[in-house]
């Protein structure tokens, strides 16, 4: 209310500056007669200083007053108190003067009513700044990296922080500065940088490889052969100056390389077709290294293959222990109990692990009931893999901006048999990440892969 007292008050102020002399008094003009009374008592001295140089004389100056006498007898019979051209009258200056006071008033908060929000809610200035700060907009936030680096050049961190905002924002030239101020600040060269740099040439130069991005391509492969971003482009190379064939070895060879569920293998399995090449067959999960599509290790498949490799190579006692462990968590006593005796048989000349072998047996229950919790399992050196999910979810509630975290955590729900917290894992991530489009995806696959 303070506010819009003000804007009347200031509105008001402008509109009397303005009106002022409207809204003045009109000085009264002079009467006709008056004036002509004016010009006759200047001829009557005009006549006398005439009559004093000897201009005219005695009788020519008696004559001339006579005259001026006589006009000025008869001016009663002009028109009396009319008044000079111009001049308007008092009422009609307010008439106009109320007429623009409330033009203006009405122009100014009617507008405003219209297409201003007179019904918003105040604000202190100080809290819409603060507002403002807490949710800067990403131009916002690179001026304030740029204003830092001025003053701190020397900050590789820095140079790396903005580098991909600029080309976020499709400042690409800025982007490879900045990649080039990383390379130059860092003691070992980065395969990442190197490729990041020679990517952002390729952005500001329209999509064409040119000479120098091939160079940080290159450079890149041979510091990381399995890196995908710089094979694509040194194959795009190839393509623009017409080897296809060279083109369609390096995008064959980046996905021989390439995980069975990257989510470019279609695109570049396009582009190999395109080309006239054929693109290889997609790899088969390797043994030992399962994972889901999300990325994230699936634990069934890891425990699989630990049985796999335990039935190739059976003198790990510690991976016997946590392969009967594992299958206890998944509730799959027997498979436990087969493990265990399959460990005793490898081990049967082996008192210190017979021992170790029976300590488990009985932390399971498998000899005397109720005589011990896994808990107690654990002093053979032996992960606990409940305490591991429990410690995980722990972390996560703390800080949960680690997405492969959280999918680990429904997975491992999972294999627990609690589908309803494998289900909240995931609803929590969705809230932790639901700015996060990519991540969103993951979380969706992960949904879906888990039946939930």
């Amino acid at each position: 209310m303070l506010l819009w007292t003000v804007f009347a008050a200031l509105t008001l102020v402008a509109v009397i500056v303005v009106l002022w002399p409207l809204l003045q008094r009109s000085r009264v003009a002079p009467s006709r007669q008056d004036f002509d009374l004016a010009i006759y008592k200047d001829q009557l001295r005009e006549v006398e200083r005439d009559l004093e140089r000897g201009v005219i004389g005695e009788s020519e100056a008696k004559a001339a007053r006579t005259e001026i006498y006589r006009k000025i007898i008869h001016l009663g019979d002009n028109e009396a108190g009319a008044k000079a051209p111009g001049i308007k009258s008092v009422g009609f200056n307010r008439a106009v003067g109320v007429g623009v006071f409330a033009l203006i008033f009405g122009a100014a908060f009617g507008s405003y009513a219209i297409i201003g929000a007179p019904g918003l809610p105040g604000k202190p200035f100080a809290e819409r700044i603060s507002d403002k700060n807490k949710n800067p907009s990403l131009d916002e936030l690179v001026a304030r990296v740029e204003v830092h680096l001025r003053k701190n050049p020397g900050d590789a961190r820095g140079w790396a922080i903005i580098a991909p905002s600029y080309m976020r924002l499709g400042r690409y030239n800025d982007a490879a500065n900045a990649l080039q101020q990383v390379m130059r600040l860092e003691e070992k060269p980065d395969p990442d940088v190197l490729s990041s740099y020679g990517e952002a040439l390729v952005m500001a130069n329209r999509g064409a490889v040119g000479e120098d991005a091939v160079k940080a391509f290159k450079e890149a492969v041979r510091l990381n052969p399995r890196q995908a971003t710089p094979q694509y482009y040194l194959g795009l190379a190839e393509l623009q100056a017409g080897r296809k064939d060279a083109a369609v070895a390096y995008w064959v060879k980046m996905l021989k390389n390439a995980p069975r569920n990257a989510p470019w293998r279609s695109q570049i399995e396009a582009d190999i077709r395109k080309a006239g090449g054929t693109p290889p067959a997609a790899p088969a999960p390797a043994a030992g290294k399962a994972a889901s599509d999300d990325g994230v290790p699936d634990i069934g498949q890891m425990i699989a293959n630990l049985a796999s490799r335990l039935e190739e190579d059976g003198n790990n006692l510690d991976g016997w222990l946590m392969l009967a462990r594992s299958y206890m968590v998944q509730k799959k006593n027997s498979d436990a109990r087969s493990a265990l005796d399959k460990a005793a048989a490898r081990f049967k000349t082996d008192a210190a692990a017979l021992e170790k072998i029976n300590a488990a047996r009985k932390a399971y229950g498998f000899e005397t009931q109720g005589a011990a919790s896994l808990d107690e399992a654990a002093g053979n050196g032996i992960p606990d893999i409940g305490k591991m999910v429990t410690g995980l979810a722990a972390r996560l509630e703390k800080d949960g901006k680690d997405l492969k975290g959280w999918l680990m955590l429904a997975r491992s729900y999972m294999v627990q048999k609690r589908s309803s917290d494998a289900k909240a894992a995931l609803d929590k991530a969705a809230g932790h990440f639901k700015t996060d489009a990519k991540a969103l995806e993951k979380i969706r696959a992960a949904r879906k892969s888990l039946g939930l």
